[in-house]
């Protein structure tokens, strides 16, 4: 038995009808339901579609059902996994873009009624939790630049509450240096330990202001659970060093300033072991290269998940010459970059398979204007010029040359502010753009265990509920190109 076998049988069981019966009405062979119910064969999805709407099932127990049958389809391990990735997409795309992330008016910051000792003890997760707290509180308050040093999982609750009600409410101002300890297994267990890290700092990267710096590096532990480490966590101000215990249980203080200067400095030496996570450019000719180099180096199917489809890919010199801005700074310089970028995403010997929303390429219909890129150097694109890019995007995928594949809304969103590239040998670049600062954030990611299961991700969409048929999803092209057409 099967766990979907069991629960087939059940349901089938509540419906009132017997397997003859349902096999009669579904088309589905008497044999095929009973292999099914036995866990010894798997029903194929337009079998087990036709079923399960004979079954009069709540949403909840449909919903059941259907898990069990992509868990038996898929491999549990590969369903959490995949399960797990969905949900940080959207995640991301849930969260508010960069340039609204402003510090919070009338922000202050409340000592209340802590001192600090030279060597302070505390027990217990709450007081531990609000001494932490104060520290950071106090390094906002007596500092002109800000800076916590720490190796506490986002995961914890102390630093989920640091990143939401401090780090996001001074704009990102605070700059915290983070060091993670990244799996370097390949096995199913590191690969998810991965991913959750990644699912953590995600959101911190890419959405919230510059002042966010983590490091990474490898091991083959978490310090969480070597028994031998007495304090494996710890938080460093610029007046205050916590150590903290594995179960957040206990945790001493210390204000000396010859410890502090100790720990910053031995922070600072484990800084330079470890790899950065992100690069942080400072202008579109940077960003653009940087993306550039990253495409030249491929030579497999690159996954595009972006709100807007690809259309750089259909770029002529002379469009890009018109649409950037005659006042925009390095002009030639910024316009001889886009042109060898769109060559380079041209020269890919395989196909670009392209995830779009509805609402990306929707909005881009209506306005001319692209997510990525800031309006304040590209013009809008004329209604003629959009209808001739949607066009050739429509040829493209009609010859096979592309695909373009719409996310289901009801399943997977797209984040209108962040571009995802997913290539297996050449590894997954997150990119955007911080409105507020004028920077670019670029996260090119290729830890092993990650990289394989975002592929992964990205190849079992097609064949998902994620995303919209091929039919459907070229039915909102060809509504875009036909309200274009009626503009003109």
């Amino acid at each position: 038995m099967s766990a979907f076998g069991d629960k087939l049988r059940l349901y089938i069981g509540k419906s009132g009808e017997s397997v003859y019966q349902l096999a009669k009405r579904s088309g589905v062979e008497r044999t095929s339901i009973h292999k099914a119910m036995s866990g010894s064969r798997i029903l194929n999805q337009d079998g087990f579609d036709r079923l399960i709407e004979l079954l009069k099932l709540t949403p909840a127990e449909k919903q059941d059902l259907v898990d069990s049958y992509e868990i038996a389809k898929q491999g549990e391990d590969v369903y959490h996994r995949r399960r797990k990735i969905a949900a940080m997409l959207n995640s991301l795309a849930a969260l508010p873009s960069r340039e609204f992330n402003t510090p919070v008016a009338g922000f202050k910051v409340d000592m209340g009624s802590r001192s600090f000792g030279q060597i302070e003890l505390i027990r217990g997760k709450y007081e531990i939790y609000n001494l932490m707290r104060t520290a950071v509180l106090e390094e906002i308050s007596d500092q002109d630049a800000p800076t916590v040093c720490t190796n506490i999982r986002f995961s914890d609750q102390f630093m989920a509450d640091t990143t939401s009600l401090i780090y996001m409410s001074t704009g990102g101002k605070l700059t915290i240096k983070h060091i993670l300890r990244f799996a370097r297994h390949s096995d199913f267990a590191s690969g998810n330990y991965n991913m959750d890290r990644l699912s953590e700092v995600l959101p911190m990267v890419l959405y919230v202001g510059d002042g966010y710096k983590p490091y990474y590096f490898y091991g083959d532990y978490d310090s969480a659970n070597d028994i031998t480490l007495l304090a494996p966590y710890y938080i460093i101000t610029r007046k205050r060093v916590i150590t903290v215990s594995a179960d957040y249980q206990r945790a001493a203080a210390f204000s000396n300033p010859e410890i502090v200067r100790l720990c910053q400095e031995s922070f600072d030496m484990s800084i330079k072991r470890c790899q950065p996570l992100i690069s942080c450019l400072s202008n579109s000719i940077e960003a653009i290269n940087y993306q550039k180099e990253y495409e030249s180096c491929i030579n497999q199917p690159v996954y595009k998940f972006e709100a807007i489809p690809c259309l750089a890919m259909f770029f002529s010199s002379p469009l890009i010459n018109r649409k950037i801005r005659p006042d925009a700074p390095n002009r030639e310089e910024l316009v001889r970059s886009m042109c060898t970028r769109c060559e380079a995403i041209r020269a890919v010997p395989s196909m670009n398979i392209m995830f779009f929303s509805e609402y990306g390429i929707n909005y881009f219909t209506d306005t001319g204007m692209l997510f990525d890129v800031p309006p304040d150097i590209v013009l809008p694109f004329t209604a003629q010029e959009r209808l001739k890019l949607l066009q050739e995007l429509k040829r493209s995928v009609d010859c096979g040359n592309n695909k373009a594949v719409a996310v289901n809304p009801e399943r997977l969103n797209i984040s209108n502010r962040i571009s995802i590239s997913c290539c297996e040998t050449g590894g997954i670049l997150f990119s955007g753009y911080n409105g507020e600062s004028g920077s670019y954030v670029i996260l090119l990611l290729k830890e092993e265990g990650i990289v394989k299961s975002i592929s992964d991700f990205m190849a079992y969409l097609p064949q998902s509920d994620l995303v919209l048929n091929p039919h459907q999803s070229a039915a909102i092209i060809d509504e875009c190109i036909k309200r274009l057409k009626s503009m003109l």
